[in-house]
């Protein structure tokens, strides 16, 4: 008599394990993978010298193609959105000497549409993370992070 093994339940059971591993957990709109929000949050804090207070600021951009910008005493702030054929679908921060407009950096955050568009930094930081920013000759500093949702 021939004995027939009865394996296919485990394979089941394994791929249905698999599956439910893989899945994207629960979250905020917008923050899961294969999803570009319709708008992003930027806080912006400035301060004029080492040991003065913080002025804080916060921007919200419509993934559209919005554009804001501030003004602090020595250095401009300024977001965009991008679409295009090069970039893609993409954040550029710029920020710059208020006086002058020389550009003091520029970062351009892409997001590929298959990935999306998710908060990745810990402490709350966002997609862009904590970044510094220091006027090259006054003593100015601006910290800015970017993330999805309100």
């Amino acid at each position: 008599m021939k004995q027939v093994r009865h394996y296919s339940w485990i394979g089941l059971v394994v791929a249905l394990l698999m599956l439910t591993a893989c899945g994207s957990p629960a979250g905020e709109a917008g923050n899961q993978p294969g999803t570009i929000p319709d708008s992003v949050s930027c806080e912006v804090f400035y301060r004029p010298s080492p040991g003065a207070s913080f002025e804080g600021s916060i921007l919200t951009l419509s993934t559209a193609g919005d554009q804001e910008t501030l003004a602090f005493e020595d250095m401009t702030f300024a977001a965009t959105f991008l679409s295009d054929a090069g970039e893609g679908q993409s954040l550029s921060i710029v920020v710059s000497d208020s006086v002058t407009g020389s550009e003091l950096t520029r970062g351009l955050y892409q997001f590929d549409p298959q990935s999306g568009l998710r908060d990745q930094f810990v402490g709350g930081h966002g997609f862009t993370g904590l970044a510094y920013v220091y006027h090259p000759t006054s003593d100015g500093e601006i910290q800015y992070f970017c993330g999805v949702g309100e």
